[in-house]
């Protein structure tokens, strides 16, 4: 797929890397190509072969964090990236956050253009929406198992 870092990259020369980074991926194949997607298959596979039985199944995903990653089908609802609306930086809008509580990346000390923050609004409504198909898909197998009233979710 394509992918852009978008921290401490303002001339666009750096590569797109994972970890704790400001990165946007729009990735070739489907799903089932991420970790996030075989999760949903693994545990609508469990739903179904014990659903005349008691058991629990913790079900954890990796998405929507950084690197904001999703197949390349979730993002043309969020593009163009230029018609995302940033929220209003307010000054002193930490100050009421514990000092170990804070992540020091910002749009300002990472470099980030306007257009940078943009492509990054909308990975991450990408990136969620894809999140979203993966928890529906957990939650059909529920219902279709018959299991939706005696199930916590």
């Amino acid at each position: 797929g394509k992918g852009e870092t978008l921290e401490n990259n303002p001339d666009g020369k750096k590569p797109a890397v994972g970890g704790n980074t400001f990165v946007v991926v729009e990735s070739d194949g489907g799903d089932l190509v991420h970790s996030d997607g075989k999760t949903a298959r693994k545990a609508v596979e469990l739903i179904e072969k014990h659903k005349e039985e008691p058991f629990f199944l913790g079900v954890g995903f990796v998405r929507p964090h950084v690197p904001f990653v999703a197949p390349a089908t979730y993002f043309p609802p969020f593009l163009p990236y230029s018609r995302h609306v940033l929220p209003e930086k307010v000054d002193g809008d930490w100050e009421d956050i514990p000092q170990l509580g804070i992540n020091y990346k910002t749009s300002l000390n990472m470099k980030m253009d306007v257009r940078r923050q943009k492509k990054a609004v909308g990975g991450y409504l990408a990136s969620v929406a894809y999140m979203d198909a993966q928890v529906g898909k957990v939650l059909e197998a529920v219902k279709r198992s018959g299991l939706e009233d005696r199930t916590i979710v």
